[in-house]
């Protein structure tokens, strides 16, 4: 049986920068009021806007890199389970971006979310195929539920 590889988390490496350094834009402009503001109320305004910024900077990136950097250590140190079989119970819910998609391999139910959705493991936005739907033989590697590498396979 030949299989192709359809998503490994080390080889997409951390696929999530635009979602951590978007409020780095509220970084730049509320320094730039906080420098150059021609009035305190205005630099008090860039001080908070800054502040905001740079919370929101942290949370993301600590939150989402942190889950990824843990999860690629788990994979490298063996730390995960494997299953491989048919995809059953599958079915779909919503629609476009925010589609989801359920089922069962080797009795272990996963969900794979939409592009809308940021995930560590394996999405929507991961590959334009239809490597997780109903019928197919997969194999998959996971941890906590999310797919870490995924393999879809040729029948017999």
């Amino acid at each position: 049986m030949s299989c192709t590889v359809e998503f490994d988390l080390l080889e997409t490496g951390f696929r999530h920068w635009w979602f951590v350094l978007s409020p780095g834009i509220f970084v730049v402009i509320g320094s730039g009021l906080l420098l150059w503001g021609n009035s305190a109320r205005v630099r008090i305004f860039g001080f908070f806007f800054t502040l905001f910024g740079a919370v929101f900077l942290y949370g993301g990136f600590t939150g989402t890199y942190g889950d990824h950097k843990r999860f690629v250590n788990a994979y490298k140190s063996g730390d995960y389970s494997t299953v491989e079989g048919r995809i059953e119970e599958f079915r779909e819910e919503g629609e476009g971006v925010r589609r989801r998609k359920y089922g069962k391999v080797g009795g272990q139910a996963f969900e794979i979310s939409g592009a809308a959705y940021i995930t560590i493991g394996y999405n929507e936005r991961s590959n334009a195929g239809e490597p997780f739907s109903a019928g197919r033989y997969v194999k998959i590697w996971h941890i906590e539920g999310a797919i870490i590498r995924l393999e879809s396979c040729a029948s017999l």
